[in-house]
């Protein structure tokens, strides 16, 4: 009884991982095509415009507006940085997962 108990145990614990196929397949695939559509289209408007940026003489503008061109090339640069969280752990956290894990499995 003691063993039926420990798979049924493992079982409860292992189901949630277990790999499921899934019926909307086609209808992702076409949503990610149109957002990679749309992102590259995105992209090649706003590279145009930081192109033109560069090519720009700066020489006759005033201080306000370049500075406005400064700030306007810093937002697309924080748009187009992506996702770039970092997670850190303190060694004393990762030492109480650790133990968590040990006591637990």
């Amino acid at each position: 009884m003691k063993i039926l108990k420990q798979y049924i145990l493992a079982a409860m614990f292992l189901i949630p991982f277990a790999p499921v196929q899934l019926n909307a397949a086609e209808a992702n695939t076409l949503n990610t095509v149109n957002s990679e559509i749309i992102k590259n289209t995105n992209e090649k408007e706003t590279m145009a415009r930081l192109k033109a940026i560069r090519a720009l003489s700066k020489t006759n503008l005033s201080k306000s507006e370049k500075k406005a061109l400064r700030n306007e090339v810093l937002e697309i640069k924080h748009k187009h940085e992506g996702p770039g969280g970092v997670v850190y752990i303190s060694t004393g956290a990762l030492i109480l997962i650790i133990i968590l894990l040990i006591i637990l499995l």
